[in-house]
């Protein structure tokens, strides 16, 4: 006869103190593929803390060639909250600090972190009916702001696969001229540069 028990070693508890082991991969989150000489941490903060700066590394490694990772550390998720964390050369951040760790009875887990490949915008944005300066934004969220010069070079960041919202606004000494045109560029491929030019 075989009994299977909900309470097995492996499940997740709400209290876990000392020797805790963390592996896992950094994965592409468009290829699927493992990233390598990535670099990964646990960073430990307070529970009481009210945001997501400050905290400590208590445990850190670099991914093998195929991405894989092994982290140990010592922990006290009463007193504490921990998050597994990653970066790595042409990829974003993960934003908002890094994703949360719970623990499991038996002191060991699997998990893993996905990052997304950076792809780049690079614009000439030509002047053709005159102005004296333009600032522009990108995504509706001012990704990018300045102002330059009405013949001008932007640079920027973007996220692969997804269209961009761009916006320029052009001044002039007679401000009842100024004005602002949105436009919708096409998706940069992963790890990509796309360079538009862009005249008005």
């Amino acid at each position: 006869m075989f009994f299977c028990f909900s309470c097995s070693k492996d499940r997740e508890v709400a209290k876990y103190t000392g020797e805790y082991t963390i592996t896992g991969k950094v994965v592409d989150e468009i290829t699927g593929k493992g990233i390598s000489q990535a670099n990964v941490g646990v960073i430990e903060r307070d529970r009481d803390a009210t945001s997501h700066l400050g905290g400590k590394t208590v445990a850190s490694d670099k991914s093998d060639m195929d991405g894989n990772f092994s982290l140990t550390f010592s922990a006290n998720s009463e007193k504490n909250h921990y998050e597994l964390t990653a970066n790595a050369l042409t990829y974003f951040e993960k934003s908002g600090g890094g994703d949360a760790i719970t623990f499991t009875k038996n002191g060991s887990k699997t998990q893993n972190v996905y990052l997304l490949p950076q792809c780049h915008l690079k614009g000439f944005i030509k002047g053709n009916k005159g102005g004296s300066e333009i600032s522009s934004s990108y995504g509706g969220n001012g990704g990018l702001s300045f102002y330059q010069g009405v013949d001008t070079f932007v640079t920027a960041n973007a996220y692969p696969n997804k269209e961009i919202s761009f916006s320029y606004f052009v001044y002039y000494s007679d401000t009842s001229k100024n004005y602002k045109k949105t436009i919708i560029l096409p998706p940069p491929a992963p790890h990509d540069t796309a360079y538009y030019l862009i005249e008005f």
